[in-house]
């Protein structure tokens, strides 16, 4: 079994060794800047002084979100959701939440998972405006692509852009993922890739040097554009892997200053996040323990027993 085992693994990764050889980073990065498709600029690392002057002295705000569930398969369990904004000067918002299928009304397991993506989205847009009401920060770091927000909760999410564009504080998506096709489609139809090449993320792999962010200089029809989202894809550290930052279309202008303040405060040995938005990452985990804590402290324990205590939990191994 073993042995069938690796034999696959090692067939695999031949397979995608060969596809990633064939893409030519330097020709695909050439051909989208000689034909106008695409632009790439390099961000600069900023002074002190250049940094008060980005955030006007007011610090940065992170937020981020998270689910751990307690309990076995669909309907018997439940989730809890805890979002957070983080200011580099001191100022912290915390907000927790209970999902349960089981309060809810029936519906399949894909729309009960949508509705608990969509709970946890909702909480982080609460601590994103209780920041934008009570910290005096003017950007406002989202862990994530903006363009959930529009899916997950959309009344939410235009509410958040309404206060933010009103008080002038500045919404960023930074996505650690980039699962975006637009280029990829762009070079298939050209013909410079073939088909079995389907996201950005690996058109991107060290396409990028350290410091560059790449965007598109013609209106390409994406779903972030057509839900006034302006994305950019950085690379801003020694992991070849390109993040995506993501900008409201009517905060656009601000977005070469705001990518070289998140260059400056992106480590270079890390993982290309600016180092805020894994602080706030740690921050709004829920730990297994709390948890369990949590729901065994307000629970019966025969409720426990026969809602939420799947046998696998029994083993003694």
């Amino acid at each position: 079994m073993f042995n069938d085992i690796k034999k696959k693994l090692e067939d695999l990764n031949v397979i995608l060794k060969d596809k990633n050889k064939s893409l030519n980073k330097l020709e695909i990065r050439e051909y989208l800047i000689k034909n106008d498709i695409a632009n790439i600029k390099s961000a600069k690392k900023l002074s002190d002084e250049e940094i008060k002057g980005v955030s006007c002295d007011k610090g940065i705000v992170a937020v981020d979100g998270s689910i751990n569930n307690f309990g076995g398969l669909y309907p018997h369990y439940i989730s809890l959701i805890r979002a957070v904004a983080l200011c580099t000067k001191g100022y912290k918002a915390e907000y927790e939440d209970v999902y349960t299928p089981l309060l809810e009304e029936k519906m399949t397991q894909e729309e009960d998972a949508i509705k608990r993506r969509s709970s946890m989205s909702k909480l982080e847009i609460k601590a994103a405006v209780d920041a934008i009401n009570n910290c005096e920060a003017n950007i406002i770091l989202m862990d994530g692509s903006l363009l959930h927000y529009k899916i997950d909760c959309p009344y939410e999410w235009e509410e958040l852009k309404k206060i933010a564009i009103e008080s002038g504080k500045i919404i960023v998506g930074v996505t650690e993922e980039v699962k975006t096709k637009d280029i990829a489609e762009i070079l298939k139809t050209s013909g410079k890739i073939n088909d079995e090449v389907v996201y950005d993320r690996e058109i991107l792999f060290n396409m990028l040097n350290i410091g560059e962010y790449l965007y598109f200089k013609k209106e390409i029809k994406t779903s972030k554009k057509d839900s006034g989202i302006k994305s950019f894809y950085a690379r801003f550290s020694e992991d070849p892997q390109a993040i995506g930052v993501d900008f409201l279309k009517e905060q656009e202008l601000y977005a070469d200053s705001l990518l070289s303040l998140i260059y400056t405060i992106t480590f270079c040995k890390s993982r290309g996040l600016p180092y805020i938005i894994d602080l706030v990452d740690v921050e709004a985990k829920m730990t297994d323990e709390k948890v369990k804590a949590l729901v065994e402290g307000y629970l019966d324990k025969d409720v426990v027993e026969v809602y939420f205590n799947p046998k696998r939990n029994k083993r003694g191994y």
